[in-house]
């Protein structure tokens, strides 16, 4: 059985559209774990409604504690041998679970993913045989897109068993979440077919709505350093990419706070960048060295590097132009 697991916070004009496209699945053999994350408009009547309509799906209300809490909520009371996880906004279609499923029993894998409706994935192997690979594939690791999230994928509880969605980490704790189960896997397939409709607008805005962006910026860099914390199992290719993340995830969050004029979380992740070595990361091994090596030196001499470095690059665009 397979159980789908789907929170909910003031989701009232798409809730229905999402638990219909699940009920409407080719494949029968699956329950639904519906959670009201304390939702403050109908969600909670709709949910109620949608559990008296349908006997396999079970409602669960709490007090509003984040997706991730939901999520794992629903993990712990998940009765399936697999577990997806679908978010309310969006939909899926008709043979999702079919394809899924098929695509990690007849191939015997622990992880199965699919593309988003409109967008491949570009993953470069259908079948990955290793953890590296896996990670790999869900960090984006070569020319790949959108692989990063759970949504797209279906998971064994028993090899999910003690792990959980990080509570304290706001964007990126769904990676975060792969990237430590793909390291518990042994083999992964991906089906190249859009299966998940994604809700770019929206993209689950109940949750990401908070205007401290920065805040979960920096938490992001925490998901992306936790992911460092047992590589034993990954190749030396795929650490050195996890590495070079968690240095982007620093740049990106610096850029942020310049935005908002916060000079002292500048200089705080001007200082953590330059301490990155004493964390086992060397820069010089880098996609971006140099932007890296600046930005520790503080932020007027990384803006002044970023100043040039932008002039550099649109020197060289109207010089290719110009010999077209």
């Amino acid at each position: 059985m397979i159980s789908v697991i789907i929170p909910a916070y003031n989701v009232e004009s798409s809730l229905e559209r999402c638990a219909l496209s699940v009920m409407g699945q080719t494949y029968k053999d699956f329950e639904v774990v519906l959670i009201d994350d304390g939702s403050t408009d109908s969600t909670p009547s709709i949910c109620d409604a949608l559990g008296q309509k349908y006997a396999n799906i079970r409602v669960l209300h709490q007090k509003n504690s984040g997706v991730s809490a939901a999520r794992n909520k629903g993990i712990d009371i998940a009765k399936g041998e697999y577990l997806c996880f679908i978010d309310s906004d969006d939909y899926v279609e008709p043979d999702y679970l079919e394809q899924l499923y098929h695509a990690i029993d007849s191939n015997q894998a622990d992880l199965a993913g699919c593309d988003q409706v409109g967008k491949s994935m570009l993953i470069k192997e259908d079948v990955m045989d290793s953890s590296s690979k896996i990670v790999d594939a869900i960090l984006g690791y070569g020319k790949r897109e959108n692989n990063q999230a759970v949504w797209n994928k279906l998971f064994k509880k028993a090899i999910i068993g003690d792990l959980r969605f990080p509570t304290d980490i706001f964007l990126g704790e769904d990676t975060l979440f792969c990237v430590e189960y793909a390291k518990r896997c042994k083999k992964g397939i991906h089906i190249h077919k859009g299966l998940y409709h994604y809700d770019e607008p929206t993209a689950s805005t109940a949750y990401r709505s908070d205007p401290k962006l920065l805040k979960k910026y920096l938490t992001y860099i925490e998901s992306r350093k936790r992911m460092l914390k047992d590589v034993s199992m990954l190749n030396a290719t795929t650490v050195q990419y996890i590495k070079d993340s968690y240095l982007k995830s620093i740049k990106d969050s610096y850029f942020i706070a310049r935005a908002g004029n916060q000079k002292t979380t500048q200089l705080q992740l001007c200082h953590l960048m330059a301490s990155a070595k004493d964390s086992g990361i060397s820069i010089n091994r880098s996609s971006a060295p140099f932007t890296y090596f600046f930005m520790g030196r503080g932020p007027k001499v990384f803006d002044l590097w970023m100043l040039l470095y932008g002039k550099y690059h649109g020197l060289l665009k109207r010089v290719k132009s110009s010999k077209r």
